[in-house]
């Protein structure tokens, strides 16, 4: 068959289009192809470094919030010393008044050790130094009984103080509160706040020290004391306990976190709890290159932060110098614990990034298909889809790519504007979310971290004005042979409502109590106070019958009690001569009676209700002989509650179990030895209760 000239250039002129478009499109589909990968690569590349800039933002942040931290923390101990600074100097131009003549009489007086007044907080005591003039130290006895009512006031407003006194040159120290211990040989004279003050001319602070009477490390603020003719005739002084300052200094809410106070040689002199070990490890590191620095800068009174390792891990090294002493504050916070969030948030849009490259990769491979379906059909038609599909989909890929750089770089509020209704319109709107996510937690965190420091600053200062209403003092009868005592409590985080109190009833009855309040917090501590002082005057108006005092407290618990408080009570009234014991347990834990090798708990008979629920209780006292030498071990339900790591508790029988390993101890030796045996048992784990203990030993009538 032959074809003629005209059917060759139709068919030439019909073939040579068709490869043209089979070529044209090919080549089309696979620069569509290189687009896509391209496309795929950038969205991923973008997404990790939004990712990494992200995290990098939020660590950044969390430096400042630690730093911001260090400084709130530094600036309160400044300005609560610098109060205590003015408080000295205020009180030393008093004293140069009372001593240059310009006073009237006054009712006024100080004690002798040996003379306890019923207020001993509120009184002074009379020290004096060996081969001191007689008519001159009653002389400045006078003077110095003026100065009474000032250093009341100063103690009510400064819960900081542990003590406060004017030293003079006759050799009198004159000290608020009264105490009974007394170093022999003491001469307020040679002491280095007296000798400061008397040398310097003005007021300062000393280097930390253990104080002559009561063995506790403290700080002390003088200024000296100017009589008739500018001549210096003492010093007044104010005695701030280290321990006061740990308790609202050191602390910190990092998990992991220490604190470290550090004197002006670079020396720890105190850290926060459970920091023993980080705190070793930063006292030895002190000749390695980045901690040696740290110390450096704080001899010369600079700030800063340092990341280094410690104790194997990554830590921040945040020191800040405190103002009116040459002390710095160091906070060692592990850096997973400041940039947890930060790892978090990165690896979120990490997972976002995969997800979408996978769906990305996904929707190509269906253009892929669909185009060769169509170039099947209609070669010249799927040429110009695949042209507005490549345009369609590369122009927003490169504005995903563009707002993504953006949003990386911090600005969370840079929006995206791709609407082209497929994945990624929802990949913009996620990048959109996440953006107004990202800036409300920043806003939140900081608000959050400022109520959180607030909260914690206020439930410090209950906790501490909480724990000052108890006897702390031991021996607490020292004028007494018959019978010795010794409490402690150890509070839990949250403020809580346990307490102890003992007093007498005359001169031959004492009275001891302990009890723990239901539920925490500020409402917990205001019913511990009223229920302790409710026990205690309903005690000592019926001490003859003990059951009719617990049951006129009860009543007055429950008028008004509208959150329902309750509180669990043991007292008991011993009579200090015959050794009889009258009490009565509304609700709470029994008590361990320990008679020679005998340790048991006090019979469950009669116990009553808890106290503040029912109103019209009787409650009923029992009694138990106490012979000469037996001893009562008072305690909380912290004590059998105490948790370890595992969630089990403590136990009544391992409590027996260390009482009666410790017989042979003397009580306060043995409530230290209640407590390590608590700690050890629980490993670690936060304490959950108040742990608070009484023990009370009978010796007979001497």
């Amino acid at each position: 068959m032959k074809i003629g000239i005209k059917p060759k250039i139709f068919l030439l002129g019909l073939i040579l289009p068709i490869f043209a478009l089979i070529f044209f499109a090919g080549y089309m589909l696979t620069e569509t192809k290189e687009l896509s990968l391209s496309g795929v690569h950038k969205a991923t590349t973008l997404s990790n470094d939004a990712a990494f800039e992200s995290r990098a933002a939020l660590e950044e942040h969390g430096k400042r919030l630690i730093v911001f931290e260090s400084r709130n923390r530094a600036l309160f101990c400044h300005q609560a010393l610098a109060r205590i600074s003015d408080l000295a100097s205020l009180l030393a131009l008093e004293a140069s008044t009372v001593w240059k003549g310009k006073v009237v009489n006054t009712n006024e007086k100080g004690y002798l050790r040996t003379e306890q007044p019923a207020a001993p907080g509120q009184e002074s005591v009379i020290r004096v130094a060996p081969g001191s003039n007689t008519a001159a130290i009653n002389k400045d006895v006078s003077l110095a009984a003026h100065l009474n009512p000032f250093f009341r006031d100063a103690k009510i407003k400064n819960s900081i103080i542990k003590s406060i006194y004017i030293g003079t040159e006759a050799g009198l120290q004159f000290r608020m509160p009264w105490v009974s211990a007394h170093k022999k040989g003491y001469d307020p004279r040679k002491r280095v706040w007296y000798t400061e003050a008397v040398k310097n001319g003005q007021t300062g602070w000393t280097d930390l020290y253990t104080s002559a009477s009561e063995g506790v490390l403290m700080i002390t603020c003088s200024a000296p004391v100017y009589g008739a003719g500018g001549k210096v005739v003492g010093a007044i002084g104010i005695d701030v306990s280290l321990g006061t300052l740990n308790e609202t200094l050191l602390q910190t809410s990092y998990e992991g976190g220490v604190g470290v106070l550090l004197d002006r040689n670079g020396n720890v002199v105190a850290h926060s709890e459970q920091g023993d070990a980080l705190a070793a490890k930063f006292k030895a590191g002190k000749n390695l290159p980045g901690i040696r620095e740290v110390f450096k800068n704080i001899s010369i009174g600079q700030e800063g932060l340092i990341q280094t390792k410690l104790d194997g891990a990554d830590t921040f090294i945040i020191y800040t110098p405190i103002a009116q002493t040459d002390w710095a504050l160091c906070l060692l916070v592990p850096v997973e614990s400041v940039n947890r969030i930060a790892v978090e948030i990165g690896e979120k849009i990490l997972r976002a990034k995969d997800s979408t490259s996978s769906e990305l990769t996904q929707q190509f491979a269906v253009t892929r298909d669909n185009s060769l379906i169509v170039l099947a059909l209609i070669l010249v038609v799927f040429l110009v889809i695949a042209i507005r599909i490549s345009r369609a989909i590369i122009h927003p890929i490169r504005a995903l790519a563009d707002g993504t750089k953006v949003i990386g770089e911090g600005n969370f509020e840079t929006k995206l504007d791709i609407r082209t209704g497929d994945e990624l319109q929802a990949l913009a709107e996620n990048f959109n979310t996440m953006g107004d996510a990202l800036l409300a937690y920043m806003k939140n965190l900081e608000k959050t971290t400022a109520e959180k420091e607030r909260i914690q600053s206020e439930l410090t200062i209950a906790t501490d004005i909480q724990a000052s209403m108890l006897p702390r003092i031991f021996p607490a009868f020292p004028d007494l042979e018959s019978v010795d005592i010794f409490a402690s409590m150890t509070p839990a985080k949250e403020v809580g409502g346990d307490f102890y109190d003992f007093f007498l009833l005359g001169e031959d009855k004492v009275c001891i109590v302990i009890a723990d309040v239901s539920g925490k917090g500020v409402p917990a501590a205001l019913f511990m106070v009223i229920s302790k002082t409710l026990l205690q005057n309903c005690v000592r108006n019926q001490s003859d019958n003990l059951g009719e005092a617990i049951t006129r407290m009860n009543a007055d618990l429950c008028k008004d009690n509208d959150q329902m408080l309750f509180v669990t009570v043991f007292c008991a009234v011993v009579d200090l001569k015959t050794g009889h014991c009258e009490y009565v347990n509304g609700g709470h834990n029994p008590p361990v009676h320990i008679r020679g090798e005998s340790v048991e708990y006090v019979p469950a008979k009669p116990v009553f209700p808890v106290c503040g629920v029912m109103e019209d209780m009787e409650y009923k006292s029992g009694s138990l002989h106490l012979e000469q030498g037996d001893k009562l071990f008072l305690y909380t339900d912290g004590v059998t509650e105490a948790f370890n790591r595992q969630q089990k508790l403590y136990g009544d029988e391992r409590l027996l179990t260390v009482l009666k390993q410790c017989i042979a101890q003397p009580i306060e030796e043995t409530v230290g030895s209640v407590t390590e045996s608590i700690h050890h048992f629980a490993e670690g784990a936060e304490q959950s209760d108040d742990i608070t203990m009484l023990f009370f030993e009978y010796k007979g009538d001497k």
